[in-house]
């Protein structure tokens, strides 16, 4: 009699693919939903030697910068460091001996700090480029 008795191997076979088919969709949903990273604290500082104008920026090829805190009393860091579109960027105003900086990077697993800076009288600065993963391993 149809309807009675156990069901067909087939319809059996048919349920535990759906309920793999269920289940690996939820877990590609629920990867595709994960919450962004925590953003990574860095502090960057430059100069050292004599005093002077610098020029450049930073940046993260996969992410972006934000927070931007500065750590120099210069009266003029506040119009030489800024964020423009997720970038770091540098134009000394006047000569400093030292600037220091705390920015949040929010970065990928593969993203890159990119950090093209020099003094003004240099020309173009050359660009170094860091990986995130090995930022907390060594001072750079």
């Amino acid at each position: 009699m149809i309807g009675h008795g156990r069901p067909a191997s087939f319809a059996l076979a048919l349920v535990r693919a759906a309920l793999i088919l269920c289940a690996c969709l939820a877990g590609s949903v629920m990867a595709q939903n994960a919450p962004p990273a925590e953003p990574t604290q860095l502090r960057i500082t430059w100069g050292g030697g004599d005093p002077a104008r610098w020029l450049g920026r930073v940046a993260v090829d996969e992410g972006t910068l934000s927070n931007l805190k500065l750590l120099e009393s210069d009266p003029d860091a506040v119009g030489s460091i800024w964020l423009d579109e997720g970038q770091l960027r540098v134009d000394s105003l006047s000569a400093h001996k030292v600037d220091s900086i705390e920015v949040a990077a929010q970065v990928g697993p593969t993203a890159k700090l990119q950090i093209e800076l020099a003094p003004d009288d240099k020309g173009s600065p050359p660009r170094l480029e860091i990986p995130s993963a090995d930022l907390p391993r060594h001072p750079y």
